[in-house]
């Protein structure tokens, strides 16, 4: 009896003990990097998107410059185009006077009155008068004049500027023996037959005579007047 007791207190009950079991470490995954439209591609293609708008933007930059280009050069020939056109000779005379050129592109005023009394005697007179194109300066007509009619024969006496008090204001001109004022006029070109005496000096003797009048009608005494006083 007491070799079994022996025996059995030899035999240890395992039956209630827990022993822990080491746990095997999970494998690390490794992730792979996706080829699809998320990886490299993606920012190839945002590449290909900016370099797409900008050069988008170029193209365009450059289609407005050569667009302001193309009408400033449109500009510069109609401009050309002009001034030959105004340096260009009419065929045509003044209305009235003879050998005189009328300024290109000009129209004579009274074109639509010729049968009227008034105007055909205005024009037998020697006068005559012509509306400018629009933007024309008078300079412009009396530079045209200086350069075409010493070409006719014609010979600049004398040159007045507006405001002058003793002499009417134009441009004097003679030829043989018949002179023409050039002048300005409600901005239009006006022209006068006078005398070679009255082109040379300004025709200052009816400037004189107009403040004799103006004078004379100023006064408070009366005075009789001449039937043809102007």
């Amino acid at each position: 009896m007491f070799g079994r007791r022996k025996q059995k207190q030899n035999i240890r009950d395992t039956r209630g003990i827990y022993m822990p079991q080491r746990k095997n470490p999970r494998p690390k995954v490794q992730r792979k990097r996706s080829v699809g439209i998320f990886s490299k591609g993606s920012k190839t293609t945002r590449r290909k998107r900016f370099e797409w708008s900008k050069l988008k933007n170029i193209t365009l930059v450059l289609f407005i410059i050569l667009l302001v280009v193309a009408l400033f050069v449109v500009l510069v020939f109609a401009v050309i185009r002009m001034r030959e056109n105004k340096g260009a000779v009419s065929s045509e005379n003044v209305i009235g006077m003879k050998d005189i050129p009328a300024y290109p592109q000009s129209q004579f005023i009274f074109k639509n009155e010729m049968n009227e009394k008034s105007v055909s005697n205005f024009v037998s007179s020697g006068n005559s008068a012509y509306r400018l194109p629009n933007q024309t300066r008078v300079s412009e007509v009396y530079d045209f004049y200086k350069k075409q009619l010493p070409k006719l024969g014609w010979e600049l006496v004398l040159s007045v500027p507006v405001g002058s008090e003793g002499m009417k204001s134009g441009e004097y001109w003679v030829k043989d023996v018949e002179g023409v004022r050039i002048f300005s006029k409600f901005n239009d070109i006006w022209y006068e037959t006078v005398s070679v005496e009255e082109a040379k000096n300004g025709l200052s003797e009816r400037v004189k005579k107009e403040i004799e009048r103006d004078l004379l009608l100023v006064d408070e005494d009366a005075q009789e007047l001449l039937p043809d006083f102007p």
